[in-house]
């Protein structure tokens, strides 16, 4: 399992339908191997989270203490982690702990829920409005699946909804 998710994730940059159609194949073989075996699949994915946490908190991190110095490596880094790479990979995690009847990986909705959620506050510029709506898309998805409240969840959707790009009249035409 684990070596499915390393080579998922090295295919997880879609640039065209073709490439989306082979990821979501993998997303489902990936998805049934997990389920066949959870015990793995907990370990598996308890390190895929926690991967991302620590590379969110890395960013947070930079993206403080770069703003000082180096803007150009925030940008980069801030491009690193708002990839397809990365949010296919936050959907296929999604999927597997929410969707999956185990005790073990519905241990895990905790920190998947922290990931989103700091994943979604790692840059409030605009150009990343669609990114955030798949993070609530995601998270909305935990709530219905697991009965977990996510508050947060209908904040950032309202919070997202609210921005100034969607209210803004249209210029009227002559």
């Amino acid at each position: 399992t684990a070596s499915c998710i390393c080579m998922f994730r090295g295919e997880c940059e879609t640039r065209n339908l073709a490439q989306l159609l082979v990821l979501e194949l993998d997303d489902k073989l990936l998805f049934e191997l997990c389920r066949s075996c959870p015990e793995t699949a907990y370990f598996v994915v308890f390190g895929y989270v926690r991967m991302l946490a620590v590379q969110l908190e890395k960013a947070m991190k930079e993206s403080v203490i770069g703003w000082l110095t180096l803007e150009n490596k925030e940008e980069e880094l801030v491009k690193k982690l708002y990839s397809f790479e990365i949010l296919n990979c936050l959907r296929l995690l999604t999927a597997v702990i929410t969707r999956i009847d185990s005790e073990e990986l519905s241990s895990l909705v905790y920190p998947i829920v922290q990931v989103l959620e700091s994943y979604a506050r790692l840059n409030l510029a605009t150009e990343f409005i669609p990114l955030r709506l798949h993070i609530v898309d995601m998270l909305l998805e935990v709530t219905e699946r697991t009965g977990v409240f996510i508050p947060y969840a209908m904040a950032l959707a309202h919070q997202q909804l609210q921005c100034k790009e969607f209210t803004k009249s249209k210029p009227k035409t002559a």
